[in-house]
């Protein structure tokens, strides 16, 4: 029976490394705790296990050198972040500059191909993550595109940088 003794031992490990996570969740649904107060709960919530729980041998210049790792990463998704509020923002000052009066069909091909061929590409290929269809969409819809439309050339637009986690899913649509 030592076997099964192994397995709920593993099970109980599991639950316990799972305990930053449900933290998390649990601040998170009841929406009383601020994004930074939930990420300084999963920190020391994710410390505690490490060093109570560790699957291996764990000391402070390993919960360190991870620390170091998690910022790394946040890093990377938060430049993701401000980029994809800098081109929001581009495209707000955009749809407020923008004259309310019905656009002549020339410059709204201009629009139409600009939005498309420049300003979509360089959003997902600068940032990725789909930053370039969000960009992409309020542009189209202030060119006056039907819904239908709006989507098509977004998706459209998107084909053009084929690679990031947009690539299968922009392919195929498009």
């Amino acid at each position: 029976m030592p076997h099964a003794r192994e397995e709920s031992e593993t099970t109980l490990q599991y639950l316990v490394w799972s305990l930053p996570f449900v933290v998390v969740a649990a601040l998170i649904a009841t929406g009383r705790a601020s994004s930074t107060v939930v990420g300084l709960f999963g920190l020391v919530s994710s410390l505690i296990v490490a060093m109570a729980a560790p699957p291996h041998p764990f000391g402070s210049y390993d919960a360190l050198g991870a620390i170091a790792r998690g910022g790394w990463l946040a890093l990377l998704v938060g430049a993701v972040i401000l980029g994809g509020l800098f081109f929001r923002e581009v495209v707000s000052e955009h749809r407020v500059a923008s004259n309310p009066v019905p656009v002549a069909p020339e410059r709204r091909r201009k629009q139409l191909y600009t939005t498309c061929f420049l300003i979509g590409p360089f959003a997902e290929g600068a940032t990725g993550f789909g930053v370039g269809q969000v960009t992409v969409a309020p542009i189209l819809n202030g060119i006056g595109l039907a819904p239908l439309h709006a989507i098509l050339f977004g998706l459209f637009s998107q084909m053009m940088v084929s690679w990031g986690a947009m690539a299968n899913g922009t392919i195929v649509g498009s």
